[in-house]
């Protein structure tokens, strides 16, 4: 094939609708997300780039440890967390723009903001408690959010030994 004076988003483009699935669900290897990210208003390079960028962030994932049953607080935890590590700074935003009704949850919310930078934006959500408890904890956030896959257990039980919550971890 020849082409002249076109761009490869162009040429990529032409092909897409015949291939773009198949080339999608060869890199990220999960049919949900392969929708997901097809449904997206970009152009075909750019959706690629989020592919292999995804990808990556969860085979980094894969090597944190994975749990079954968790109690609600520490599932909430975990799940800030992994979001965090697999899609980044704005995933984590976007659940928390609305915060969990939980005194507990929500100062762990708050510290997660902290962590992000981002608490002040949102500090008119949460009550002085929940702003001074978040505060004390974001410590605790800022280790998990940055910790390793052997230490991630560590920094999970720590933040929950911190917040005060009795569940166990299995």
């Amino acid at each position: 094939m020849i082409v002249e004076n076109e761009s490869p988003n162009r040429i990529l483009e032409g092909y897409w609708k015949d291939y773009g699935k198949e080339l999608i669900y060869s890199i990220v290897e999960d049919d949900e997300l392969t929708n997901e990210l097809l449904s997206m208003d970009e152009h075909p390079s750019k959706i690629i780039e989020i592919a292999v960028r995804i990808s990556e962030r969860k085979r980094k994932l894969s090597q944190y440890p994975q749990y079954r049953n968790l109690p609600p607080t520490a599932k909430f935890v975990d799940d800030l967390a992994k979001n965090y590590l697999l899609f980044g700074e704005q995933k984590v935003l976007s659940l928390l723009s609305k915060p969990p009704k939980e005194t507990k949850k929500r100062s762990i919310a708050y510290a997660f903001l902290l962590a992000l930078g981002k608490g002040k934006e949102r500090k008119w959500q949460y009550s002085k408690i929940e702003i001074e408890y978040g505060t004390f904890l974001k410590e605790y956030v800022e280790k998990l959010i940055n910790s390793t896959p052997e230490n991630y257990d560590k920094a999970l039980r720590e933040l929950l030994q911190a917040c005060g919550s009795n569940e166990q971890i299995e």
